[in-house]
């Protein structure tokens, strides 16, 4: 089963939102609006105004372009997650590929860490354990997503 993955303008309030949704009861001109809630998670939403920590849309930064300097290359790390029991997946595996792009004139990182912290952000953005983040290679995400 192929697993979704969508890129949308995220607002900084609920009321923006391309998920927000209203509910309400009765027909016709007797109807009553009941509650607002969150089209993504089916969560109730007591401030339109602004933001919930439960929102599941994640904010990547702004890419800033770079100039080309003298002596310095771009490279970019790929790491691939399989993310287990995670409702934004219907409870089945998922999958998650995330590049990093760097502009250096030396390449001195410390993979370890740098997962330990995608595990631990892959986690809260699919609310699931962080041994539910699997780091796995790019052979396995292949072979798991080529239906996408």
């Amino acid at each position: 089963m192929s697993k979704p993955a969508f890129i949308v303008d995220a607002p900084n309030q609920c009321a923006g939102c391309l998920f927000y949704g209203n509910e309400y009861v009765g027909e016709g001109m007797n109807k009553e609006y009941v509650t607002s809630y969150c089209g993504l998670n089916g969560y109730e939403i007591k401030n339109i105004e602004s933001r919930p920590d439960w929102c599941l849309l994640r904010l990547f930064p702004e890419k800033k372009e770079s100039r080309r300097e003298e002596n310095k290359m771009n490279c970019t790390v790929s790491m691939h997650y399989k993310i287990i029991g995670s409702e934004m997946f219907n409870f089945e595996d998922g999958y998650m590929e995330i590049n990093v792009d760097y502009f250096t004139k030396s390449l001195d990182l410390d993979l370890d860490k740098i997962a330990d912290k995608q595990k631990k952000g892959i986690a809260d953005m699919f609310h699931v354990a962080e041994e539910n983040v699997i780091l796995i290679s790019r052979t396995e995400y292949e072979e798991n997503t080529q239906d996408e």
